[in-house]
């Protein structure tokens, strides 16, 4: 099921114009700051980007269930891509390895995974939209399409 939303007025410049206001998605939402909601609102949405409700990030996916989700997580500097995240070579990736941690709720949880950089697989680039997963031990990485980035936290650094 698909309630109807209202994006925050903070939008992008790709995101103004009539052709996007018109078309419509069924976009999942996912809430991992304090309490772990999710729910599917019906957003303005292109082929390029999409327009969550305020305080939400989209992001654009290779799923073939849907090509965004809306996220709102409140670690984002040790996650890859970022800041304080890893620093990859041109023949690596940035990957999230699950770590030792154990959650104790039905809720995932922060430092449930670490971002690291994992050599490149010619065969599997894991191009952007697709979440790279790393099982300590197994050499190599999987390719995930449709895993939620509010799934793959990671902590802070020092925390």
């Amino acid at each position: 099921h698909c309630r109807s939303g209202t994006a925050g007025s903070h939008t992008t410049a790709l995101l103004k114009g009539p052709r996007l206001q018109r078309r419509k998605k069924c976009v999942p939402h996912h809430d991992v700051t304090i309490t772990c909601r999710s729910g599917n609102f019906c957003i303005a949405a292109n082929n390029d980007a999409c327009e969550c409700l305020t305080g939400f990030a989209c992001r654009k996916m290779n799923c073939t269930e849907t090509n965004f989700e809306c996220v709102k997580v409140k670690n984002l500097e040790t996650r890859c891509h970022s800041y304080r995240g890893p620093y990859c070579s041109q023949n690596e990736i940035c990957a999230y390895e699950k770590t030792n941690l154990k959650c104790l709720f039905n809720c995932t949880c922060y430092g449930l995974y670490k971002a690291v950089c994992a050599r490149k697989v010619e065969e599997d680039p894991c191009t952007d939209g697709s979440l790279a997963i790393v099982t300590p031990g197994v050499a190599g990485y999987k390719c995930d399409r449709c895993l939620s980035a509010s799934k793959v936290l990671t902590a802070p650094r020092g925390g």
